[in-house]
């Protein structure tokens, strides 16, 4: 499944709305200063994003700013020809994160990196589809093939709880623009509870309902 046509940009409501979850661009962009210059990173699902002129761009639909253009699960490039895989937002929508973990292992240098972001406590959000959700342990797991240089919680338990609330409200009515309108007005009324990230940022048990995970991997 090399090619699955254009991305269309979604016009709705929803995208003038506050966000669900607090950003954690931050973190990521953080990691990227830890790489060498010169470094050959590959940006896998990248949905249109691009995070930097030096970063390889890579999806299955084809946006203004995709460089490559593939399946995730039979990645184009030479084995051990990348410094650095990064992958948010991704693994959830795909049928076999098992098989793309070894993809990345494959196509990464000998001391190569991956970073990881993957959603925990997150309602349903196909993109087309929405398979899989990880714990930590579970991250572990998928990439066991890789020494963990890192792991924990991106988007803590605030944000879990806004997006368990909004899509809780969502869920009594079944009529899509009375869905819609419910989740619309909890967004706003609830705006409040995912700043309670800021405090829980450094407690042991913000795992517990995170909304989001992360993984830094390396290649031996």
């Amino acid at each position: 499944m090399p090619y699955y046509g254009h991305k269309a940009k979604k016009i709705s409501i929803w995208n003038y709305l506050p966000n669900l979850t607090l950003p954690n661009e931050r973190h990521l962009h953080s990691f990227i200063k830890r790489l060498a210059p010169d470094a050959v990173i590959v940006d896998i699902g990248s949905g249109g994003r691009a995070l930097a002129p030096n970063i390889i761009t890579f999806d299955k639909f084809v946006t203004e700013n995709t460089r490559v253009v593939g399946d995730i699960h039979q990645l184009p490039f030479e084995d051990s020809s990348i410094d650095c895989i990064i992958c948010t937002g991704t693994l959830e929508h795909i049928e076999d994160p098992w098989k793309a973990s070894r993809e990345f292992h494959r196509v990464l240098k000998k001391k190569g990196y991956c970073y990881i972001a993957v959603p925990f406590m997150q309602g349903y959000h196909p993109d087309p589809h929405d398979y899989w959700r990880f714990t930590l342990e579970g991250l572990e797991v998928l990439f066991k093939d890789f020494t963990t240089i890192e792991k924990g919680v991106l988007q803590g338990s605030g944000s879990g709880l806004s997006w368990a609330l909004i899509d809780f409200f969502r869920a009594f009515s079944d009529n899509k623009y009375l869905s819609e309108a419910l989740g619309i007005v909890a967004r706003i009324v609830f705006l409040w509870v995912k700043f309670f990230d800021i405090i829980l940022k450094k407690k042991y048990n913000n795992k517990l309902f995170a909304s989001g995970n992360y993984f830094i991997g390396e290649k031996e």
